[in-house]
């Protein structure tokens, strides 16, 4: 297996990158990115452009982000975007089976997602893709043809949605402590929390 072109070896020279973490002579800290290395930097620059942060793209698929308050306070709600993303994955697949809704009838949970507004901010919406069918004729919501409306809900994607939050969670954490280190940065998965129900 080639090292230099695994996930793992891209992350790494990535975090080599904002580990480049520099104070000018004017005192001006900065993170330099390689964007083009990986779609979850990629991801963030797309999201700070669209605050409409000011970046200064370099040769080779670097952007430079400087320490400024605007900064911070993007890098914060991508944090937040992806905390929700997180959360709302975590929600589909603890309703993966649910076929009823909050009254009690047959009327299966349908999927959210999150999608970002045009101002960097967020929506949750509702998946209108179809509902998946399974013959379960003997299930209390089967219909006459013994077929029963389950969510439309897949477990991998809902994994990889997840994952890939949880990365830009914390890619965004990790510059914004390289921007200013008295920042504590705390985990997106909230161990003590109680499941969706």
């Amino acid at each position: 297996m080639n090292m230099a072109s695994t996930p793992l070896a891209i992350a790494l020279a990535l975090m080599m990158y904002v580990g480049g973490c520099t104070n000018s002579a004017m005192g001006v800290r900065r993170v330099t990115l390689l964007n083009v290395a990986d779609p979850g930097a990629a991801g963030l620059v797309a999201y700070l452009q669209l605050r409409a942060v000011p970046l200064m793209t370099l040769g080779g698929g670097e952007t430079r982000i400087d320490a400024t308050a605007q900064v911070r306070e993007a890098l914060i709600r991508f944090m937040e975007l992806a905390q929700l993303r997180i959360e709302t994955c975590a929600a589909n697949i603890a309703n993966l089976n649910t076929t009823r809704d909050a009254e009690g009838k047959s009327n299966p949970y349908r999927r959210r997602f999150v999608a970002v507004t045009p101002g960097g901010g967020s929506q949750t919406c509702l998946d209108e893709s179809p509902f998946t069918l399974k013959y379960e004729p003997a299930h209390p919501d089967a219909d006459a043809a013994g077929q029963v409306r389950y969510p439309n809900v897949d477990v991998g994607v809902e994994a990889v949605i997840g994952l890939e939050a949880a990365r830009d969670y914390e890619l965004a954490g990790a510059i914004l402590q390289r921007l200013d280190p008295s920042i504590v940065i705390s985990s997106p998965v909230r161990l003590d929390a109680e499941p969706p129900r």
